[in-house]
């Protein structure tokens, strides 16, 4: 029988069936011989998502690049190696389920030809056998030499043993495959996504992907299509343009990729920004929440206002899907949100995907079933803006993370993220790398005053008092709200007392003499120890920022004057590092107000601080 390899031979008919078979070589051998087999020019395979796998790079010495076309391109010479068989056994090994992991396996098999063609590779290949296990042996030893020499990763190395595997294993050589060597520790050794910093990273991506998700939402509930991605702005997009100093023609191509993205089933677009908007709230892995269907989305309150969701899928043991985390009301909200946003594209059907993916044919399937990722696109869109661009594995560590720094519960946490508390330990025992930065700052620092003779409670203070977070205006109002705060001041070092009629060492003095202030005239001098205060708050506002400005400047003009009844010199000292750390982190957190609070002090000081005797006058009478 014809079975589609290169050299077919029909079978000899028996004399029996002699008349039958003389009809079938007329009818279908005759077609079927002037058919010419696939050309290895033509053998291409793609996963969607990925560009072409073109196989007659196979057939070349080293495996060269070809143009984007896939074309032969000069200067490159192309050394035709005479194994035409060889590419294609490989591409009918490849070609029934090719996907982007066999997209992978496929540059691992042309890594490892190219080892074979060049001078490493001392081995000499016999009758086109190139997958000898003399040659795969010289090819994990130069692997093994390769990470002893730190030009190779354990990972890397691991992915190159992994392609050979399944291709041993899919032309039946699963015994030689269980004799590949154990790479130890290539899983710790590969570098681990890093929590974002909540504020400062995962809160701006954040509000730009729900403006981007609430643009395509009013789209698909009119049945308009959109020209412009909305998750676009203008303002973000030519900062982070001028930040890399961008020429027209990249600033054109960059902007275009807002476009670009909608061209094919724009609602793709809308699926992915929901994904990863649900990945943040929920802190789920990738698999179980692309897997979900509309019916697995009931909830169960777990305490107050948190939530999670109520549904056991296919895992070991049956265990429930891991959002053991919880998540607040807004997010089932938008959950409820998304619910009846997608029933527009896929219905209200239960078995429905709750997360479509819409194939260019038109059928809806999954992102996990097409081979794709809700991140894939929308994260270069983000970098365009200058926005931190995650994956489900950085939402769920960021928010495992953060639930490790609440409560620095080890079993806790490990039991929210259906984690081994060894993972925990190893993985999410330091926070963010940025909140981790900052702390090992402030240990390190007070360490070394206490190192210097400083008392340890007064080292800890001081660096507290270096290393507090600076809010925005926005935060700042927000948390006011949220805490019901009604009573605050500005402090004459630019800072916001959250606290001011709080008792005092001057209250109490009074008290032992028998004065008692009303309650109304209670206030807070110490403006000197407002740092270490753990009322204090820096608050990123032009005004307070002016303040401080002002407030330095006094400060430096105090060592040019005979400075009576003044503030002792060590005391002084550690006002001015205090004052000069805050103002560091005011610029970082706010470049624009920082730079109108410098244009005001360039006009004239904050009137508190006038001359250089203000703050003489201020010790005085406070």
């Amino acid at each position: 029988m014809f079975d589609g390899s290169d050299n077919q031979t029909p079978s000899k008919p028996t004399r029996g069936n002699k008349r039958k078979a003389l009809k079938v070589t007329k009818e279908m051998v005759a077609p079927l011989a002037s058919v010419e087999p696939l050309a290895i020019e033509n053998m291409t395979l793609k996963a969607e998502g990925r560009a072409k796998t073109y196989f007659k790079r196979l057939k070349y010495k080293g495996c060269p690049k070809l143009s984007n076309r896939g074309e032969l391109q000069e200067p490159t010479r192309y050394i035709d190696m005479k194994r035409d068989t060889f590419v294609r056994d490989m591409y009918r090994l490849f070609k029934p389920e090719f996907n982007i992991t066999s997209s992978n396996n496929v540059g691992e098999l042309i890594n490892y030809i190219r080892w074979v063609d060049s001078d490493d590779n001392t081995v000499i290949v016999e009758k086109n056998d190139y997958f000898n296990n003399d040659l795969i042996k010289a090819y994990m030893k130069h692997w093994s030499v390769r990470v002893k020499t730190n030009k190779g990763t354990k990972g890397s190395w691991s992915n190159a043993k992994k392609a050979i595997s399944v291709i041993l294993k899919k032309i039946n050589r699963a015994s030689d495959a269980k004799k590949l060597p154990r790479i130890l520790g290539a899983k710790a050794a590969a570098k681990e996504h890093e929590a974002l910093h909540v504020k400062s990273e995962l809160k701006p991506t954040l509000i730009a992907l729900i403006r981007g998700f609430d643009g395509l939402a009013a789209h698909l509930e009119k049945g308009s299509k959109p020209k412009i991605h909305p998750l676009f702005d203008e303002t973000l997009f030519n900062k982070q343009a001028d930040r890399l100093s961008l020429s027209a023609q990249s600033r054109g191509d960059k902007r275009k990729g807002f476009k670009a993205c909608l061209t094919h089933n724009w609602q793709n677009q809308l699926t992915k920004q929901a994904g990863m908007i649900c990945f943040s709230f929920t802190g789920m892995n990738l698999t179980p929440m692309l897997t979900l269907e509309r019916q697995d989305v009931t909830f169960k309150t777990v305490q107050g206002n948190c939530f999670v969701l109520n549904s056991v899928k296919g895992r070991a043991a049956y265990k429930q899907i891991d959002n053991g985390i919880g998540f607040s009301k807004y997010a089932k909200e938008f959950i409820e949100r998304w619910l009846n946003l997608s029933a527009k594209i896929t219905g209200d059907t239960p078995d429905a995907p709750l997360f479509p993916y819409i194939k260019k044919d038109g059928e809806i399937t999954t992102f996990i079933k097409a081979s794709q990722h809700p991140q894939t696109g929308v994260n270069n869109l983000l970098k365009h803006l200058g926005l931190s661009g995650f994956t489900s594995s950085i939402a769920r560590k960021t928010k495992l993370a953060t639930l490790m720094q609440v409560t620095e519960d080890v079993y806790l946490v490990s039991v929210s993220g259906n984690n081994e508390i060894k993972t925990v330990k190893r993985t999410y025992s330091s926070g963010s790398e940025k909140d981790h930065q900052g702390n090992l700052a402030a240990s390190m620092d007070a360490n070394y005053n206490i190192a210097k003779g400083k008392p340890v409670a007064e080292a800890v203070s001081d660096a507290k008092a270096q290393y507090v977070d600076v809010l925005s205006e926005y935060d700042y109002e927000k948390k006011r709200k949220k805490e019901g705060m009604t009573d605050e001041a500005t402090t004459l070092v630019g800072g916001r007392c959250q606290n001011p009629t709080k008792e005092t060492r001057d209250d109490k003095t009074l008290k032992t003499k028998g004065i008692e202030m009303p309650v109304e005239e209670k206030r807070c001098t110490n403006f000197l120890a407002c740092f270490e205060c753990e009322f204090h708050k820096l608050v990123a506002a032009v005004d307070d920022i002016w303040l401080m400005l002002s407030f330095k400047a006094t400060l430096d003009e105090m060592l040019q004057i005979p400075a009576v009844n003044s503030i002792p010199k060590k005391d002084y000292d550690k006002i001015c590092v205090n004052v000069e750390s805050a103002l560091v982190r005011f610029k970082e957190k706010s470049k624009k107000n920082y730079g109108e609070a410098q244009a005001k002090m360039k006009v004239d000081s904050h009137p508190l601080y006038s001359t250089a005797y203000s703050f003489t006058d201020l010790l005085e009478i406070f």
